[in-house]
């Protein structure tokens, strides 16, 4: 038992000091970076075009084709696409009759005309960049909100020689914890993603607030090869582009977050999670795996000597504590940060019950994602 205990000892000191490592470093490098600033009475010249891949979201798509209209970006500058997914609800008929005007509508189904593909999800963003009249493409979802400042800043970011831009999301918590624990992992992601990204070693995007130029999608053969994955419209394809030689920014600005909604319920969640956690087996970033497996082996450590201890195991309960403490005491400044800059300080309130959560998510959904091949998504089975 005591050579058991020391390697449990040993083994818990070296992930921890690992974790401590990854999250102090991100801590530092995004307080060295401020806010995008951009020179007074900037005026864009490039045109946009924003992307909006919908399946059966008549229920959220009103309020984000609203917000996409308001933006404060000259309108002979950008246009919106909405392709339709194969709805089985009101989305093509509430783009054609309510928005007809202003908004183009592209239909997936009729441009596969009935096959069967995985990467539905690609093959919306496919076909909305072929037919877009754009020199940028940008890429949210309809359960997105933006806020009317948007694509000023994606326009000043890239007409200053940006050629890809991350931008922020935010979430808008809600009531219940499970709302609230979303928002603030959240929160923690979007200061590892702007750290990371400024380090040049954590490769990490989110295709709700995403732009690259129209020309480089088809220049490095868009997403042909990385549709064997349902998901990976954002990670995999900066990977491609970072691979190929070219830069990518996070966009840090109040005005460029753009806002969406949390799973409502547990299955859903979790099935958000495992389809995230599915594209880890095609990404090649080795910084990006060994934060995974690092964040990973500190929770299953926590995890095991809080079972050893309910057996009677006093070190390994002894050990335990320490450990939830010492992550705790490191992740609260991360979300911290993160909460400032999303302007959501009251998530923190929540910090404690979110800890225990985010061990058992990082348990279920890491390796669920690594190993279950399919999974339902939309209504829809893929993997």
């Amino acid at each position: 038992m005591l050579a058991f205990h020391l390697a449990l000892a040993v083994g818990s000191a070296l992930c921890f000091s690992l974790y401590a490592g990854l999250v102090y470093t991100a801590l530092v490098i995004w307080r060295q970076q401020g806010d995008a600033d951009y020179p007074p009475g900037f005026v864009p010249r490039t045109f946009i075009t924003v992307i909006v891949p919908a399946r059966n979201e008549a229920a959220h798509l009103p309020a984000c084709l609203e917000s996409l209209l308001a933006q404060d970006y000259p309108e002979r500058l950008y246009e919106i696409i909405v392709v339709d997914d194969h709805s089985t609800d009101d989305t093509p008929r509430l783009v054609r009759e309510r928005y007809g005007h202003q908004v183009r509508l592209l239909q997936l189904a009729t441009a596969l005309r009935g096959r069967s593909i995985n990467a539905y999800k690609k093959a919306a963003l496919t076909l909305g960049i072929r037919e877009a009249w754009g020199e940028l493409i940008v890429t949210t979802d309809a359960d997105c909100l933006a806020g009317p400042r948007w694509l000023h800043h994606l326009a000043a970011a890239y007409e200053q020689g940006a050629p890809i831009l991350a931008g922020p999301v935010r979430y808008r918590p809600g009531k219940g914890l499970l709302g609230r624990f979303q928002a603030l992992d959240n929160a923690g992601m979007q200061v590892l993603t702007g750290a990371g990204l400024a380090s040049g070693r954590l490769l990490l995007a989110n295709g709700a607030n995403l732009a690259y130029p129209k020309a480089l999608f088809e220049k490095l053969g868009g997403f042909r090869g990385l549709d064997g994955r349902a998901s990976g419209d954002d990670m995999l394809w900066v990977q491609r582009a970072v691979g190929a030689g070219y830069a990518i920014r996070y966009l840090r600005h109040p005005e460029a977050v753009i806002t969406t909604h949390p799973q409502p319920n547990w299955a859903s969640f979790l099935q958000q999670r495992i389809r995230w956690a599915s594209k880890f087996g095609a990404l090649r970033d080795p910084a990006l795996w060994a934060a995974q497996i690092i964040v990973f082996a500190l929770c299953a450590l926590i995890f095991l000597s809080y079972v050893l201890g309910l057996f009677g195991d006093l070190f390994a309960l002894l050990l335990f504590f320490a450990l939830l403490t010492g992550k705790s005491l490191l992740d609260y400044p991360l979300l911290r940060e993160g909460t400032r800059f999303l302007e959501q300080p009251r998530l923190l309130r929540a910090f404690l019950p979110a800890q225990l959560l985010h061990i058992g998510y990082v348990l279920l959904a890491g390796p669920g994602g690594l190993f279950t091949r399919r999974y339902v998504w939309k209504g829809r089975r893929v993997r």
